[in-house]
């Protein structure tokens, strides 16, 4: 009844509602989660592939040693090619797709930076990335819970001589959430505990290809790594100067565990 009642309003409405099905035109825009997501995911892909397919550790951690800035500019560009190949966006839309793709691309240049200092220095290598768990159990007061989830990166060095598996977890984020050991006292943010849990039992279930899963896991940090395209804008200058105070402004937020 409704239709005919607006048919007899007016026929040229009806036509263009019912029959065309027009529809009113949206304002583009790609939010702020869906660029947190695209840069998430294209860190992940840079870290994938510099490990190459290689399991080995000691193989994994000279492609990172020996990857030149060339390297990783032409890996970048790569991603970001899967990345625009991935929207869809109309002829009207393409300077602004262009426009958003540009900063996720400076974003991630700069996010990879931060991701080869931190794989360079030092002994760990990356075991896994975006790490899918379900059915963990956890025991509280209330009985046992199952959790699943995903970690977007484990790293474990395995010290023969030492008989530990040492854990680093990373959680990437895009937006402003940080560590604050308040929140985990009072149980509003678990995030990387449950995943520190989750991936020492993956260990000893030797889920991580390469790795023996035979020494005794220890956690040894916990961090959230800020990938966030609101890092600091800076020329670089040569000292202790722009390079320096952006690079100290991202580095990883978290904890360090030492034994007691």
């Amino acid at each position: 009844i409704s239709r005919i009642e607006k048919y007899f309003q007016c026929p040229f409405g009806y036509f263009l509602n019912n029959g065309l099905k027009l529809q009113e035109c949206q304002p583009w825009k790609i939010s702020g989660a869906d660029t947190g997501d695209l840069l998430h995911w294209a860190v992940c892909e840079y870290c994938k592939a510099v490990d190459g397919k290689s399991d080995n550790p000691k193989e994994k951690k000279a492609n990172w040693n020996e990857r030149t800035d060339e390297e990783s500019k032409t890996l970048i560009s790569n991603i970001m090619e899967k990345v625009c190949a991935s929207m869809e966006f109309s002829e009207y839309e393409e300077e602004k797709t262009k426009n958003v793709l540009d900063k996720i691309k400076q974003a991630l240049e700069k996010s990879v930076k931060i991701v080869n200092l931190s794989m360079k220095n030092g002994k760990y290598t990356g075991a896994g990335y975006e790490v899918e768990f379900s059915e963990k159990e956890i025991k509280n007061s209330e009985g046992l819970v199952k959790i699943k989830g995903i970690i977007d990166r484990v790293d474990i060095y395995e010290d023969f001589d030492a008989g530990k598996a040492y854990i680093r977890i990373i959680d990437y984020k895009s937006g402003e959430k940080g560590y604050k050991r308040e929140r985990i006292l009072n149980k509003v943010d678990l995030q990387l505990m449950v995943y520190a849990i989750a991936a020492v039992d993956m260990y000893k279930e030797k889920a991580f290809a390469g790795l023996s899963g035979e020494l005794e896991p220890e956690i040894k940090g916990v961090f959230y790594d800020k990938i966030n395209k609101n890092l600091i804008e800076c020329e670089y200058s040569e000292g202790f100067g722009a390079e320096d105070l952006w690079i100290k402004n991202a580095k990883l937020d978290g904890r360090v565990f030492s034994p007691e």
